[in-house]
């Protein structure tokens, strides 16, 4: 008895412990589901393009730092060694009633230190020119960045939602041969029963042929859209990818309900587009450019102070000290400068067009978005419909055809239109979703805001 009730009590420790394996691991798996908002934090961090982006936003500060250094004075201190054989000499002539001198010119063991300070004083505009430049060089990168991260968020909003699409596709692919297989049960006990001819069999068969056929191409593309979504998200192509589903249409941003809507999200678009800013600070910056080229052609007056301390000889004391006003005029350059200034100029156009060509991308981006998002809400609409339609149809196909009153095409023919329509309305409803994203991107809305609708999805 006693031995029993040990027994027991080992069974329902083991049965405790197996209780609690299966809770960690449904906690695991639910824990290792990713939602859209997590999928964009990730790539914001991991992404090597963003990583690249922020790494040009650092030198191009450390730009900014040097050209400003270029202001104050510097110090610099020079050191050399010598050794020579032999000494070098100069033998002076006896004075009266004296002996020969001797004066050595170049020791054979020579040491120099300079310690010198420079300051520049006029630079015709040169030192000032470079700091905009660096300046300007530092907000454009800043703004690249920013255009760069909005761009990875639609990116990784498109690939959730392809991974999301591709998983209601191999459902809907799934639910047809399952469709097709009880169908082929059916169509079997009625041929054995002398009901149909074989020609239904055959149908049937060849029909589920195909609808293995649109399953494996299902699950295919699955696995391409999960390996281009870990891709951006800097993970291995193979890492699994259990997303959160999405199973809301996006709410109706008050851009897009006006009947302004595309000249209020232009305006809006022009305000925030970071690729846009930096166009026009890029046109500031060639500007700049050509003002730093032209600034050889003038003077410059510069401050210097030297200490010196080295070997003695003949001609030069241990020590010295000096202090110099040195100008400079640059004379002749063999057309140097002008073709600096003539190239800053070249790029000035080039900016100037780029900053056109932005201007009317944004435009047609946020032109498309807007009619992106008009046919996928009305493809919703219709999509939604004939899905009801077809599952009718489908229904009356089928006791139409276990009555005898019907034919093996009429259902296997719904059966498709049902999947159809099916496939239709996941393509729709992802659709809208991607639309949502393209629209956030034309207009430029700013990653704190996306990051905070994207929770609340």
């Amino acid at each position: 008895m006693r031995r029993r009730c040990v027994e027991n009590q080992i069974a329902g420790l083991k049965a405790s412990a197996l209780s609690l394996i299966a809770l960690m691991l449904l906690a695991g798996h639910l824990s290792a589901q990713m939602s859209l908002r997590e999928a964009v934090e990730i790539a914001l961090r991991q992404n090597p393009q963003i990583r690249a982006s922020a790494a040009r936003v650092a030198a191009a500060h450390k730009g900014v730092d040097f050209a400003r250094s270029q202001f104050y004075p510097r110090l610099d201190l020079s050191a050399s060694y010598r050794e020579q054989a032999p000494d070098v000499t100069f033998r002076l002539p006896p004075a009266i009633g004296g002996a020969f001198g001797e004066i050595t010119v170049v020791p054979h063991s020579y040491r120099e230190f300079i310690l010198q300070l420079a300051q520049p004083v006029y630079t015709g505009g040169k030192l000032e020119a470079a700091y905009r430049v660096a300046k300007n060089a530092a907000i454009v990168a800043e703004l690249e960045h920013a255009d760069w991260e909005l761009q990875l968020i639609k990116r990784v909003r498109h690939a959730y939602l392809n991974v999301l699409e591709a998983e209601a596709i191999v459902d809907v692919a799934r639910a047809a041969l399952q469709r097709v297989e009880e169908l082929k049960r059916v169509v079997i006990s009625m041929f054995e029963a002398g009901k149909v001819a074989k020609f239904d069999v055959l149908r049937v068969e060849a029909e589920l042929a195909q609808s293995y056929e649109e399953l494996v191409r299902a699950q295919n593309a699955l696995e391409l859209a999960r390996s281009a979504f870990n891709t951006l998200l800097a993970r291995g192509v193979d890492a699994p990818a259990e997303l959160v589903r999405i199973t809301e249409p996006p709410k109706y941003a008050e851009e897009l309900t006006r009947e302004d809507a595309e000249a209020i999200s232009l305006k809006l678009a022009m305000a925030q587009r970071p690729n846009l800013k930096a166009a026009l600070r890029s046109v500031e910056l060639a500007e700049q450019r050509v003002k730093l080229a032209a600034a050889d052609r003038m003077p410059s007056i510069s401050l210097a102070t030297m200490f010196r301390r080295q070997t003695r000889t003949g001609f030069a004391a241990a020590e010295s000290k000096a202090a110099m006003l040195i100008i400079q005029a640059p004379l002749f350059d063999s057309g140097r400068v002008d073709a600096q200034v003539e190239q800053a100029k070249a790029e000035l156009r080039s900016a100037m067009e780029i900053l056109s060509a932005t201007e009317k991308q944004v435009a047609l981006e946020v032109r498309q978005s807007l009619l992106n998002w008009r046919s996928a809400q009305e493809r919703l609409k219709a999509a939604t419909a004939a899905l009801e339609q077809a599952e009718e149809a489908y229904r009356i196909a089928k006791l139409r055809y276990e009555a005898g009153v019907g034919t093996n095409v009429e259902v296997l023919d719904t059966q498709v239109a049902l999947t159809r329509a099916r496939t239709n309305l996941v393509r729709a409803f992802h659709d809208l979703h991607r639309s949502a994203a393209d629209f956030d991107y034309a207009v430029g809305k700013p990653v704190e805001q996306v990051l905070a609708e994207l929770s609340q999805q």
